[in-house]
Protein backbone atom coordinates (compact mmCIF):
# COMPACT_ATOMS: atom_id res chain seq x y z
CA UNK A 1 0.00 0.00 0.00
CA UNK A 2 0.95 3.60 -0.23
CA UNK A 3 2.64 4.44 3.11
CA UNK A 4 2.26 8.26 2.83
CA UNK A 5 -1.36 7.74 2.21
CA UNK A 6 -1.43 5.59 5.23
CA UNK A 7 0.39 7.93 7.42
CA UNK A 8 -1.86 11.05 6.14
CA UNK A 9 -5.06 9.59 6.55
CA UNK A 10 -6.56 11.07 10.01
CA UNK A 11 -9.60 8.67 11.75
CA UNK A 12 -12.09 10.73 13.13
CA UNK A 13 -11.64 8.75 16.04
CA UNK A 14 -7.97 10.00 16.28
CA UNK A 15 -9.27 13.53 16.01
CA UNK A 16 -10.96 12.82 19.20
CA UNK A 17 -8.94 11.51 21.05
CA UNK A 18 -6.20 13.80 22.84
CA UNK A 19 -3.28 11.23 23.20
CA UNK A 20 -1.44 13.61 25.57
CA UNK A 21 -3.68 13.04 27.87
CA UNK A 22 -3.50 9.12 27.73
CA UNK A 23 -3.51 7.22 31.01
CA UNK A 24 -2.08 3.75 31.11
CA UNK A 25 -4.51 2.03 33.88
CA UNK A 26 -4.33 -2.08 35.37
CA UNK A 27 -4.11 -4.15 37.95
CA UNK A 28 -0.99 -4.42 39.49
CA UNK A 29 -1.57 -8.06 39.06
CA UNK A 30 -0.97 -7.37 35.44
CA UNK A 31 2.04 -4.82 35.93
CA UNK A 32 3.48 -7.33 37.54
CA UNK A 33 3.03 -10.15 35.40
CA UNK A 34 5.34 -11.72 32.61
CA UNK A 35 4.55 -9.82 29.14
CA UNK A 36 6.33 -11.10 26.71
CA UNK A 37 6.36 -7.81 24.48
CA UNK A 38 9.08 -6.07 22.41
CA UNK A 39 9.13 -2.83 22.29
CA UNK A 40 6.95 -1.98 19.23
CA UNK A 41 4.35 -4.49 21.19
CA UNK A 42 4.64 -3.09 24.65
CA UNK A 43 4.27 0.42 22.50
CA UNK A 44 0.90 -0.68 21.22
CA UNK A 45 -0.12 -2.98 23.75
CA UNK A 46 0.08 0.68 26.15
CA UNK A 47 -1.47 3.05 23.49
CA UNK A 48 -4.38 0.65 23.17
CA UNK A 49 -5.06 0.28 27.11
CA UNK A 50 -4.32 4.57 27.28
CA UNK A 51 -7.72 4.47 24.68
CA UNK A 52 -9.78 2.56 26.54
CA UNK A 53 -10.29 5.32 28.91
CA UNK A 54 -12.05 6.90 26.09
CA UNK A 55 -14.46 4.55 25.85
CA UNK A 56 -17.65 4.06 28.24
CA UNK A 57 -16.66 3.58 31.89
CA UNK A 58 -17.16 -0.25 32.89
CA UNK A 59 -17.32 -1.59 29.75
CA UNK A 60 -17.64 -5.07 29.49
CA UNK A 61 -18.40 -7.90 26.90
CA UNK A 62 -21.89 -8.25 25.98
CA UNK A 63 -23.24 -10.53 23.74
CA UNK A 64 -19.56 -11.65 22.17
CA UNK A 65 -18.86 -8.10 21.21
CA UNK A 66 -15.18 -7.62 21.93
CA UNK A 67 -13.68 -4.47 23.73
CA UNK A 68 -11.94 -3.03 20.84
CA UNK A 69 -9.53 -0.09 20.08
CA UNK A 70 -8.50 1.93 16.78
CA UNK A 71 -4.61 3.02 16.16
CA UNK A 72 -3.68 5.32 13.25
CA UNK A 73 -0.31 4.90 11.56
CA UNK A 74 -0.96 8.52 12.68
CA UNK A 75 -0.89 8.63 15.50
CA UNK A 76 1.78 5.68 16.51
CA UNK A 77 4.02 8.10 14.41
CA UNK A 78 3.68 11.04 16.18
CA UNK A 79 3.09 9.33 20.03
CA UNK A 80 6.70 7.50 19.20
CA UNK A 81 8.49 9.50 16.49
CA UNK A 82 8.85 6.49 14.47
CA UNK A 83 9.37 7.37 11.13
CA UNK A 84 6.28 7.86 8.74
CA UNK A 85 7.84 5.72 5.75
CA UNK A 86 8.10 2.85 8.25
CA UNK A 87 5.40 3.18 10.83
CA UNK A 88 2.21 1.28 9.11
CA UNK A 89 5.42 -1.27 8.37
CA UNK A 90 6.31 -1.22 12.08
CA UNK A 91 2.52 -1.47 13.38
CA UNK A 92 1.38 -4.52 10.93
CA UNK A 93 4.61 -6.17 12.61
CA UNK A 94 3.63 -5.29 16.12
CA UNK A 95 -0.02 -6.88 15.21
CA UNK A 96 1.05 -9.93 14.29
CA UNK A 97 3.54 -10.39 16.65
CA UNK A 98 0.71 -9.42 19.28
CA UNK A 99 -1.35 -12.76 17.74
CA UNK A 100 1.16 -14.75 19.93
CA UNK A 101 2.27 -12.82 22.55
CA UNK A 102 0.59 -13.66 26.02
CA UNK A 103 0.39 -12.43 29.69
CA UNK A 104 1.98 -14.99 32.61
CA UNK A 105 1.06 -14.53 35.87
CA UNK A 106 2.68 -16.71 38.64
CA UNK A 107 0.50 -17.02 42.41
CA UNK A 108 1.29 -18.44 44.90
CA UNK A 109 -0.85 -21.17 47.08
CA UNK A 110 -0.44 -23.56 49.89
CA UNK A 111 0.26 -26.38 47.38
CA UNK A 112 2.63 -24.67 45.32
CA UNK A 113 3.11 -22.12 42.52
CA UNK A 114 -0.29 -21.54 40.38
CA UNK A 115 0.56 -20.39 36.71
CA UNK A 116 -2.04 -18.46 34.49
CA UNK A 117 -1.14 -17.42 30.99
CA UNK A 118 -4.03 -16.04 29.09
CA UNK A 119 -3.46 -13.43 25.38
CA UNK A 120 -3.48 -9.96 24.92
CA UNK A 121 -5.17 -9.56 22.06
CA UNK A 122 -7.87 -11.77 20.42
CA UNK A 123 -8.03 -10.64 17.37
CA UNK A 124 -6.81 -7.79 14.47
CA UNK A 125 -8.55 -5.93 11.70
CA UNK A 126 -5.73 -4.39 9.15
CA UNK A 127 -7.76 -1.33 6.95
CA UNK A 128 -4.53 -1.42 4.66
CA UNK A 129 -5.57 1.03 2.26
CA UNK A 130 -6.78 3.87 5.20
CA UNK A 131 -3.41 3.13 7.36
CA UNK A 132 -5.06 2.21 10.92
CA UNK A 133 -5.61 -1.00 12.62
CA UNK A 134 -8.18 -2.64 14.83
CA UNK A 135 -7.42 -4.06 18.21
CA UNK A 136 -9.49 -6.32 19.53
CA UNK A 137 -8.51 -7.26 23.34
CA UNK A 138 -9.13 -10.89 24.64
CA UNK A 139 -11.84 -11.96 27.36
CA UNK A 140 -9.08 -12.65 30.10
CA UNK A 141 -7.50 -9.11 29.76
CA UNK A 142 -10.14 -7.38 29.85
CA UNK A 143 -10.93 -7.34 33.94
CA UNK A 144 -7.42 -5.90 34.26
CA UNK A 145 -8.45 -3.06 32.35
CA UNK A 146 -11.94 -1.93 33.08
CA UNK A 147 -13.73 -1.65 36.28
CA UNK A 148 -10.18 -1.76 38.26
CA UNK A 149 -10.60 -1.02 42.38
CA UNK A 150 -8.16 -0.99 45.10
CA UNK A 151 -4.68 -0.72 44.44
CA UNK A 152 -3.81 -0.69 40.51
CA UNK A 153 -0.73 0.92 38.11
CA UNK A 154 -1.77 4.06 36.44
CA UNK A 155 0.63 6.73 34.50
CA UNK A 156 0.44 8.97 31.99
CA UNK A 157 1.12 7.26 28.68
CA UNK A 158 3.57 10.18 27.23
CA UNK A 159 5.86 9.92 30.27
CA UNK A 160 7.42 6.44 28.96
CA UNK A 161 7.18 7.14 25.24
CA UNK A 162 10.52 8.17 25.38
CA UNK A 163 11.74 4.91 26.89
CA UNK A 164 13.64 2.86 24.44
CA UNK A 165 14.01 -0.28 26.23
CA UNK A 166 11.54 -3.09 27.37
CA UNK A 167 13.17 -3.02 30.81
CA UNK A 168 13.03 0.42 31.74
CA UNK A 169 9.67 0.25 30.56
CA UNK A 170 9.01 -2.68 32.88
CA UNK A 171 10.72 -1.20 35.73
CA UNK A 172 9.06 1.77 35.49
CA UNK A 173 5.75 0.36 35.67
CA UNK A 174 6.64 -1.71 38.73
CA UNK A 175 7.90 1.52 40.54
CA UNK A 176 4.48 3.55 39.48
CA UNK A 177 2.81 0.56 40.82
CA UNK A 178 3.64 0.83 44.37
CA UNK A 179 3.89 5.02 44.14
CA UNK A 180 2.89 6.66 46.92
CA UNK A 181 1.11 9.37 44.66
CA UNK A 182 -0.86 8.27 41.23
CA UNK A 183 0.94 9.45 38.36
CA UNK A 184 4.14 10.34 39.93
CA UNK A 185 7.84 9.01 40.59
CA UNK A 186 7.90 8.46 43.94
CA UNK A 187 8.41 5.77 46.83
CA UNK A 188 10.07 2.94 47.29
CA UNK A 189 9.70 -0.88 45.65
CA UNK A 190 10.97 -4.00 47.27
CA UNK A 191 10.85 -7.12 45.20
CA UNK A 192 12.01 -10.56 45.47
CA UNK A 193 14.74 -11.15 42.93
CA UNK A 194 12.85 -14.63 41.72
CA UNK A 195 9.27 -11.73 41.05
CA UNK A 196 12.07 -9.80 39.52
CA UNK A 197 13.17 -12.24 36.86
CA UNK A 198 9.62 -13.19 36.05
CA UNK A 199 8.45 -9.67 36.13
CA UNK A 200 11.43 -8.75 33.51
CA UNK A 201 11.72 -11.63 32.05
CA UNK A 202 15.09 -12.09 33.05
CA UNK A 203 17.15 -14.60 31.07
CA UNK A 204 17.61 -18.06 32.97
CA UNK A 205 21.71 -17.60 32.35
CA UNK A 206 21.44 -14.18 33.69
CA UNK A 207 23.83 -14.11 36.97
CA UNK A 208 23.22 -11.32 39.11
CA UNK A 209 25.91 -9.76 38.14
CA UNK A 210 24.78 -10.09 34.87
CA UNK A 211 21.19 -8.40 35.97
CA UNK A 212 22.77 -5.61 37.71
CA UNK A 213 25.30 -4.35 34.81
CA UNK A 214 22.77 -5.41 31.61
CA UNK A 215 18.95 -4.66 33.31
CA UNK A 216 18.99 -2.66 36.90
CA UNK A 217 21.62 0.06 36.18
CA UNK A 218 20.95 0.88 32.55
CA UNK A 219 17.19 1.18 33.03
CA UNK A 220 17.27 2.69 36.22
CA UNK A 221 19.92 5.35 34.30
CA UNK A 222 17.47 5.71 31.35
CA UNK A 223 14.61 6.34 33.66
CA UNK A 224 16.33 8.99 35.55
CA UNK A 225 17.58 10.78 32.58
CA UNK A 226 14.07 11.26 31.45
CA UNK A 227 12.15 11.95 34.77
CA UNK A 228 15.00 14.08 35.98
CA UNK A 229 15.05 11.71 39.37
CA UNK A 230 17.62 9.89 41.58
CA UNK A 231 17.76 6.27 42.06
CA UNK A 232 19.25 4.22 44.69
CA UNK A 233 18.74 0.38 45.14
CA UNK A 234 20.30 -2.42 47.22
CA UNK A 235 20.13 -5.86 47.45
CA UNK A 236 19.72 -7.93 50.08
CA UNK A 237 20.89 -11.05 50.91
CA UNK A 238 19.57 -14.66 52.49
CA UNK A 239 22.69 -16.33 53.92
CA UNK A 240 24.97 -15.43 50.74
CA UNK A 241 22.87 -15.89 48.21
CA UNK A 242 20.86 -12.06 46.98
CA UNK A 243 17.01 -13.10 47.76
CA UNK A 244 15.42 -9.47 47.09
CA UNK A 245 16.03 -5.68 45.58
CA UNK A 246 14.83 -2.72 47.23
CA UNK A 247 14.55 0.58 45.03
CA UNK A 248 14.55 4.17 46.42
CA UNK A 249 13.04 6.18 43.41
CA UNK A 250 12.01 10.30 43.88
CA UNK A 251 12.48 13.60 42.19
CA UNK A 252 14.14 15.03 45.78
CA UNK A 253 17.17 13.50 47.34
CA UNK A 254 17.22 9.94 47.33
CA UNK A 255 19.84 9.86 50.39
CA UNK A 256 16.88 11.96 52.31
CA UNK A 257 13.93 9.57 51.39
CA UNK A 258 15.99 6.11 52.45
CA UNK A 259 16.25 5.34 56.13
CA UNK A 260 18.98 6.32 57.77
CA UNK A 261 20.97 3.32 58.72
CA UNK A 262 20.35 2.17 55.42
CA UNK A 263 22.31 4.82 53.78
CA UNK A 264 25.79 3.57 52.86
CA UNK A 265 24.42 0.13 51.60
CA UNK A 266 22.33 2.15 49.21
CA UNK A 267 23.76 2.23 45.35
CA UNK A 268 23.12 5.15 43.35
CA UNK A 269 22.44 5.64 40.26
CA UNK A 270 23.06 8.84 38.75
CA UNK A 271 22.04 10.65 35.44
CA UNK A 272 24.51 11.04 32.83
CA UNK A 273 23.81 13.24 29.36
CA UNK A 274 23.81 9.79 27.54
CA UNK A 275 21.01 7.67 27.97
CA UNK A 276 22.07 3.91 27.18
CA UNK A 277 19.54 2.24 24.53
CA UNK A 278 20.34 -1.45 24.75
CA UNK A 279 16.98 -3.09 23.87
CA UNK A 280 15.75 -0.90 21.75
Amino acid sequence: MDIKHAVKNKLSYSQETDNKALSVNTTNALSRASHGLSLNEKRLIAMSIGKIDSLKSGFRQHNGQQMRVKITAQEFSDMFSVSDKSVYRHLINACDNLMKRYVRIIEKTSKGRKEIKFSWVSGVIYHHGEGWVEIGFSNEITPHLTLIRGQYTSYKLNSATALRSVYSWRLFELFMSVSVIKNDLKGQLYITLEDFRHSLEVPDSYKFNDIKRRIIEPSCQEINNIHHIKTTWKPSKKGRSITSLLFYFDKESQQESAPSDEKDNLIAVKRCPDTMDMFG
